[in-house]
């Protein structure tokens, strides 16, 4: 109904010939709309659409910015954000080149306090900016760009302090999953080593990153990560994925026992999570299914569960009679981790590389 409507008021404008902010915004909103029902490939035509239609527009240039008054500027820099942040984030997960080139010249984004826009939407600009910033940077220093974002990412406090839950989850889960993808960036532009002092070249990051994100969910009703739709569905599958494969390729670090939490129950942890996902996408738990089997580990479809397989005696006595701890849904609301500590210490078990 509510797309039929707005391709209806689309034809009745000539949107293509007569090109505006609204019309901008109304191919954005079938984008979104598109994404939500699963036809990815429609949705990435409308948004090609609306960061084409800002082109024509100007809202890449400082000179469109002139003259106008505080509110109305503010209003186009915030659609220019708003198409930043979801090119980056559909051209990453979508595997589609980006188009909006980052400004540096651009008015800066504020909060005028009127409710116009959030800081939890600041934020998410400058998480974004900060990942945009490292994958472009001069191969010479990527190294060194890649460990500052890393710290970046690393700071929750300004995450933690948001009051609306939804938000919360939308950038906790952002901010784990950008350091998983620049993790995987660092496979492509420099080396990797266990014994490296940051952890972010460490083959056992993705560990570290399904652990905090997993202390992010135990405060997160299970709700406000469902009401985010495919986008995070695809983020926690990245973190998972990340890991599962390191698992695979790195057999040692499953054995330890060092951990609050081990490899195993981390990966328990979120293929469940995702296996309960309303309306999850079945492709996600068929890649996993597959890595995890490889693993002796595997997802029990009537249940959604995660069961060891294969585990040797020596192993049950490290992993718990050989069944992995999983992340629960509480009673009052949240996700209930079966530990109480998330700070693990990662040996270096592995040889340099």
């Amino acid at each position: 109904m509510f797309d039929s409507e707005a391709k209806r008021a689309r034809e009745d404008s000539d949107h293509s010939e007569h090109v505006t902010v609204s019309s901008l915004l109304g191919a954005f909103f079938l984008h979104v709309y598109a994404a939500n029902i699963g036809r990815m490939s429609t949705s990435t035509v409308y948004l090609g659409e609306a960061i084409t239609k800002a082109h024509m527009v100007g809202l890449h240039k400082p000179s469109y910015y002139q003259n106008m008054d505080v509110e109305r500027l503010q209003y186009n820099v915030r659609i220019y954000w708003l198409l930043f942040i979801t090119e980056r984030a559909h051209s990453i997960q979508n595997d589609v080149p980006t188009m909006l080139k980052r400004s540096l010249d651009l008015p800066q984004l504020e909060d005028l306090n009127d409710g116009s826009v959030t800081p939890a939407f600041i934020q998410l600009c400058r998480l974004f900016n900060i990942l945009d910033a490292t994958l472009t940077a001069d191969p010479t220093g990527a190294r060194s760009a890649l460990a500052l974002a890393q710290q970046q990412l690393d700071d929750d406090a300004s995450t933690r302090s948001l009051d609306n839950v939804l938000q919360r989850a939308d950038i906790s889960m952002t901010q784990q999953w950008m350091r998983i993808f620049l993790w995987q960036h660092a496979l492509s532009v420099t080396n990797l080593r266990s014994s490296d002092q940051d952890d972010g070249f460490s083959f056992a990051f993705p560990a570290k990153v399904a652990q905090n994100a997993l202390s992010f969910l135990c405060t997160l009703p299970k709700e406000s990560l469902e009401a985010h739709g495919p986008g995070m569905e695809s983020k926690l599958f990245d973190i998972a994925n990340s890991l599962a494969d390191v698992m695979i390729c790195v057999p040692s670090l499953n054995q330890d026992s060092g951990f609050g939490m081990g490899p195993r129950d981390l990966i328990h942890s979120l293929s469940s999570l995702l296996g309960s996902f309303r309306g999850g996408n079945p492709a996600v738990t068929s890649i996993l299914q597959d890595k995890l089997t490889t693993l002796g580990l595997s997802i029990s479809s009537p249940q959604k569960r995660l069961t060891d397989l294969s585990s040797s005696e020596d192993e049950r006595d490290n992993w718990g009679e050989g069944t992995p701890r999983s992340l629960t849904w509480s009673d009052n609301g949240g996700w209930k981790s079966p530990v109480t500590s998330l700070s693990p210490n990662f040996p270096n078990i592995l040889s340099s590389l």
